[in-house]
């Protein structure tokens, strides 16, 4: 028995050493990290491999527990986003991607099987595991394929063994097939068991080339239908503005693939800056999703650009090159043409300059030439060149003439050949006060027809120069009909005889503007605004969300339609950036929240997280800008000692390198790490942007109290109130935390449904939560969508903090509603969504609109924030901070263009405070901003008394402003230029403007990076830290 005894006491000892010096050795035998893991890190390449598919955005459908999701990120060639129906290990695979640095890149969500949480067509690559036990749990494969890009891939692991499941390899593929997926594959190797893709629908069409086609018609055979909604947003939001900027900023489209040409410079600079001569990019996206692929530099000027299939061509430095589609780089190089134009058909591509040359694309090779000519069309085999004198047809493949007409006695005055299209040859002459078209047949060049029509000297403003073939007939816009001038006459000519065969009136929906514009065979769709006119009823379907970029930028391919940024303000609530719209319903499973109905799902706290201790104290800064008037001001004063007292590093997270890095950056909420902080009850709370994370520390000490991860970007700090942390979030929910150790008490869906779309390299809800929560009294606010005109509009809802409950609810929506021009519309508000501010009586939402606190109905009066005491409001973003960056902002850099103060402002009883550039006069919209810029101090009630002013020294910008008692603090980056460099914050008197204290900063302040609080001073900086200032 003793000696037994001793056994069992010896195993003991030996399995305590083990423990004490191999802790790793008996725990759980689930697979290592995938630092540690060659298998995990084999299979994600594997997959990648098998799918053809490099980039984009990937969606692992039971992601279990994470670490084939984060392999899937650790490249950074992805934006990766797992799905998992099982809570716990949601919460445990979003803690270990955080562990490796990845989350925000690599994010995790609640699966639901109903419906898949994406946009039609928006995904490149799914990745399933387990399928056998998702389908049984209740996944569609027609989901599966709804979700993906045509051409995107499916991949199915076989980590769990099909003959278990009792799925057999025939099932799986005639169910791949039953849901429309092609080229079915049983993999069977590597970890993988099968693949599927799906098939690009036949109702798309591409855009590869100027005009569209050869036969220059800009008549897209894409059957899109009127807009509805926006599919991707990326950014910048404006172009830079410089000698290049008003070229013909087109895209093309080719094999899911968008292109152009782009000078977008992250810094506004001075006219004569070197930067200003920087070469222009060649930019490539994924078509679908707005995801980046590849860059190319040129010294510019911009150039036509075709593109065949996987072969991009264009002119770089002069020269004709062939690029690869899938990475930019040159497959050939062909010789020097200067400034020539590119036209492709029938595989020929000609290069139009001086001289015209034919090259075959599938040789490289030079077929022909011939001297330039005026205009150039390629249609049936043929080219059609014409010049003053005459109309000539050649062969495409030999260059040999098969018919010449001369033209000198019946073209006159300016003439363009328009176009080409089912052996109909089109031309268009502008003589004074007179329209002519003329038909001619393309086969042997005989005059077929003429039409006339004249118009009066004052209605030559009015009238488009466009003439489209679509749906079978020759349309052009007759004058304005006398005595009508709000009405716009649309004929169809017969293309064989020039007979009048259709025509309707319809009001005037639309202004020509300086661009080509474009049609569909179904509709015509003008530019400014975007409307659908249907050519067989002459309905128009209006569409106020987007417009035409300058000089052409805007095509219809792949059933969406894509803009490139533009800095014009025709409409309250424009999308800006490159874009692509859709045509995509908003319904969803969800409609808009009714009132007094609870929309919440319950976490562990609810119900305990509520504080007895009622309101904020008094000098806390609970909330973004500090309370609910956003004046950014506390009354006490804090110390000016500016000593740091401790600092925290709270975002540990990578911030991804390369393409999406700066899709992050080219965000307009300014490309920040963290928010502004926000301090009440003991504890410093602040959010990390791109993370998804909100961050709790102690107020005292820095010292981090918890995480907590959200399913979305977050655009501002927290709420803090009553014991709970209310958040607001890009995924479309309201969170409600409780504070003391940051478990969740409950969130609801304020979006419409969890459709979710891409925007600057993040997926976000259709309808994301826009200036987090705001507090009047006892009552929460948030603000759920875009802009007025996209998706349904925007929802303002007002609810209980305790339990989520809906009070009342507000929808805006101008879809469909014409609101011309850039005029304030105070009621009813048309606009962007944006930050909600109060001034204890009424809600404001963009500084336009007054809301009743009770009801949600519409008031007049005055609107916090707004010109009528002294903030810079026009029909651009509150939150909007592209001009931290890029070429301008009309309140800031361009302030006499805006109504009322301008500037980024702070206010307190005494004075208003803010920064803005100096003494700008924009010489037309092509120059880019002036350097330097002025903190001001400037009566609140005549808005003209200026009291003092700082001028402050290139390249020294001034981004983050706040206001203690008779302190003003003032932060921003040391040089705009370089913004990885560090920063500074200043301490001014609010009396008379003096510099107290400069305090250099080892990174730049996030925008509106200063907060006050308990006589200390917080910085957010955008090397992830929360710096404490005050007195040792």
């Amino acid at each position: 028995m003793n000696n037994y005894n001793n056994s069992i006491l010896m195993y003991l000892v030996i399995l305590s050493l083990i423990f004490l010096f191999f802790p790793g050795y008996l725990i759980s035998k689930e697979k290592p990290d995938i630092k540690k893991s060659p298998e995990i890190e084999n299979l994600s390449k594997q997959i990648v491999e098998q799918s053809s598919i490099k980039v984009g955005l990937l969606v692992h459908i039971g992601s279990g527990n994470g670490k084939l999701t984060a392999a899937f990120g650790k490249s950074g060639n992805f934006l990766v986003q797992g799905l998992e129906a099982d809570r716990k290990q949601v919460d445990s695979s979003r803690k270990y991607i955080q562990s490796v640095g990845l989350y925000g890149q690599v994010s995790i969500d609640f699966l639901t099987f109903k419906k898949l949480p994406y946009s039609k067509d928006l995904i490149n690559l799914v990745v399933a595991d387990k399928i056998p036990g998702l389908l049984k749990q209740g996944l569609k494969l027609k989901e599966v394929l709804r979700i993906l890009c045509p051409k995107g891939t499916f991949i199915i692991t076989n980590r769990e063994k099909a003959n278990s499941s009792g799925l057999s390899e025939n099932d799986l593929k005639m169910k791949l097939a039953e849901a429309g997926f092609e080229d079915i594959e049983i993999v069977n190797k590597n970890g993988i068991w099968a693949k599927g893709t799906k098939p690009r629908p036949k109702t798309m069409d591409d855009w590869p080339q100027y005009c569209h086609d050869g036969g220059q018609t800009r008549v897209s055979g894409d059957q899109i239908k009127p807009l509805n909604g926006v599919r991707w947003i990326s950014g910048p939001s404006r172009p830079f503005l410089d000698k290049y900027a008003h070229f013909k900023s087109d895209m093309y489209s080719a094999n899911g693939r968008l292109i152009c040409w782009s000078k977008i410079l992250p810094f506004n600079i001075k006219p004569d800056d070197p930067q200003a001569k920087d070469p222009l990019t060649l930019v490539a996206v994924d078509a679908y999703n707005g995801f980046p692929l590849w860059k190319r530099v040129s010294k510019g000027p911009p150039r036509d650009i075709v593109a065949v299939e996987d072969v991009i061509y264009t002119i770089l430095d002069g020269y004709l090159v062939a690029l690869n589609a899938k990475n930019g780089k040159t497959i050939n190089s062909f010789m020097k043409v200067g400034n020539a134009r590119l036209l492709y058909a029938d595989g020929y591509l000609l290069v139009k300059g001086r001289k015209i040359l034919a090259i075959e694309t599938e040789t490289g090779k030079q077929k022909w030439q011939c001297p330039g000519k005026t205009d150039l069309v390629i249609s049936n085999n043929r080219a059609y060149l014409r010049s003053s004198k005459s109309l000539q047809c050649l062969e495409l493949n030999t260059g040999k003439k098969v018919w010449e007409k001369d033209t000198e006695d019946w073209l006159k005055g300016r003439v363009k050949l328009k176009f080409c299209k089912n052996n109909i040859l089109i031309l268009v002459c502008k003589e004074k006060y007179r329209k002519i078209i003329h038909g001619i047949s393309a086969k042997n060049g005989q005059h077929l027809w003429t039409h006339r029509y004249s118009y009066g000297k004052s209605k030559s403003k009015y009238i488009r120069w466009s003439v489209f073939y679509s749906n079978n007939l020759v349309w052009f816009q007759k004058w304005i009909i006398p005595g009508k001038s709000k009405f716009q006459e649309w004929v169809g000519l017969n293309p064989q005889t020039g007979d009048i065969k259709k025509s309707f009136v319809i009001p005037k929906t639309s202004v020509y503007g300086c661009y080509p514009e474009m049609a569909t065979e179904q509709f015509f769709v003008p530019g400014r605004p975007i409307n659908f006119l249907d050519w067989k009823t002459g309905k128009n379907s209006n569409f106020m969300g987007a417009r035409y970029g300058c000089k052409g930028g805007a095509i219809i391919a792949n059933n969406l339609f894509y803009t490139t940024p533009h800095d014009c303000g025709c409409y309250n609530g424009m999308i800006k950036g490159f874009a692509a719209f859709s045509s995509e319903t908003s319904i969803g499973d969800q409609g808009i929240p009714k009132k007094n109905q609870t929309i919440f799902e319950v976490g562990p706290a609810m119900g305990k997280s509520v504080s007895k201790n009622g309101s904020n104290i008094k000098g806390d800064w609970p909330t973004f800008r500090g309370n609910s008037a956003r004046n950014g001001k506390v009354t006490e004063t804090p110390s000016s000692a500016g000593e740091l007292l401790w600092e925290q590093k709270v975002d540990d997270q990578k911030w991804p390198s390369g393409n999406l890095g700066k899709c992050w950056q080219d965000n307009p909420l300014g490309g920040d790490r963290l928010t502004q902080p926000v301090i009440a009850e003991g504890k410093i709370i602040v959010s990390l942007v791109e993370s998804h994370i909100v961050v709790a520390m102690d107020a005292k000490t820095g010292k981090q109290l918890w995480k907590f991860t959200t399913g979305g970007r977050l655009d501002t700090p927290p709420t803090i109130y009553k014991g709970q942390c209310l958040v607001g979030c890009h995924d479309g929910w309201v969170y409600a935390i409780r504070i003391s150790d940051g478990v969740l008490a409950w969130r609801f869906r304020a979006a419409r449904s969890n459709r979710k779309i891409a925007a600057f390299g993040q997926l976000e809800s259709a309808w994301p939560i826009v200036g987090g929560v705001l507090i009047v009294g006892e009552t929460a606010y948030c603000v759920s969508g875009r802009t007025t005109e996209l998706d349904s509009g925007v929802i303002c809802l007002a609810f209980k903090p305790s339990d989520g409950k809906i009070l009342w609810q507000k929808q805006f929506s101008s879809i469909g509603k014409a609101s011309w021009g850039p005029k304030i519309k105070r009621k009813p508000f048309s606009g962007p969504a944006d930050l909600l501010i109060s001034d204890g009586k009424t809600l404001s939402l963009n500084g336009i609109t007054a809301l009743d606190l009770l009801t949600g109905e519409e008031k007049n009066g005055k609107y916090p924030l707004s010109s009528t005491n002294g903030s810079a409001r026009t029909f651009y973003h509150f939150l909007d901070r592209e001009w931290h960056k890029y070429a301008r902002n009309w309140g800031v850099v361009f302030p006499f263009w805006s109504a009322g103060l301008n500037g980024y402002l702070v206010l307190n009883d005494k004075a208003v405070f803010g920064f803005r550039t100096t003494k700008i006069k924009p010489a037309g919209k092509t120059r880019p901003i002036r350097a330097g810029g002025e903190l001001f101090a400037i009566d609140p009630k005549s808005r003209k008394n200026m009291l003092w002013t700082i001028e402050l020294k290139d390249p020294f910008q001034v981004e983050a402003l706040a206001i203690g008692g008779n302190l003003l603090f003032a932060a921003g980056p040391e040089n705009r230029f370089n913004r990885t460099a560090g920063g500074k914050l200043l301490i001014i008197s609010t009396k008379d403007g003096k510099i107290q204290k400069e305090i250099k900063l080892k990174a730049p302040p996030v925008s509106e990076g200063i907060a006050i609080a308990d006589g200390k001073i917080y910085v957010s900086t955008n090397d992830g830290k929360v710096l404490c200032f005050g007195k040792k």
